[in-house]
């Protein structure tokens, strides 16, 4: 079915309060900015939008037009749209299914979803398999000075961390379905650790 079938708008305008966080307004509205759905400029699809996120490790994000401007922050090479990704979801997970027998570390210390902002993710449409994710290679929380739609949709690759309108953090479901509250300061590599199946992974941050 195609997108500009009523029954398929009826479905991308369909707010559901589950995937909305009550801390971020920019979640109770439609978007018009959201890739997939933002062309032709003159006439955008509106799209229900989510603040939820699965986790998909600590890869590095990496714009095609400056490849390496976060490597000291993450994982290369990056991997959302590949297979192999070191968390629990990606774009492409459906090729290579995670099983919980791979999450060595253990259910309850492994990221499965973490919160995003709308407003900021550009990749936020609630019914589209490429926003389902964000990576723990950027620091928790962080916010761009530019916050403009043209800034955010030219620069996607820096704003696809975890972030909230939360006072000094982050809520993140762990594997085994426990809810925990991530300040903000959190070490870096524990950080991007906790984002991992298998802590071995660590090796490649030392």
């Amino acid at each position: 079915m195609r997108r500009n079938e009523p029954v398929v708008r009826t479905a991308l305008t369909t707010l559901l309060p589950v995937l909305s966080c009550p801390s971020d307004p920019s979640s109770k509205e439609l978007s018009t900015i959201q890739y997939g759905y933002d062309t032709p400029a003159t006439n955008p699809v509106p799209t229900a939008t989510t603040n939820y996120k699965g986790v998909i490790g600590d890869t590095a994000i990496l714009g095609t037009n400056n490849p390496v401007w976060n490597a000291d922050w993450g994982a290369v090479p990056d991997c959302h749209d590949r297979t192999g990704c070191t968390g629990m979801f990606w774009r492409n997970t459906y090729f290579t299914p995670i099983t919980l027998k791979s999450v060595t570390d253990g259910t309850a210390n492994t990221f499965a979803v973490g919160e995003s902002v709308v407003e900021i993710d550009p990749h936020s449409a609630a019914y589209y398999s490429d926003g389902d994710w964000a990576s723990c290679s950027q620091q928790l929380n962080w916010y761009p000075d530019d916050t403009s739609d043209k800034w955010l949709h030219d620069n996607w690759f820096e704003v696809r961390g975890f972030r909230s309108r939360h006072p000094g953090g982050v809520n993140f479901a762990m594997v085994d379905g426990s809810v925990h509250f991530m300040n903000e300061g959190v070490d870096h590599k524990l950080y991007r650790g906790l984002s991992t199946r298998n802590r071995e992974d660590l090796a490649r941050l030392e």
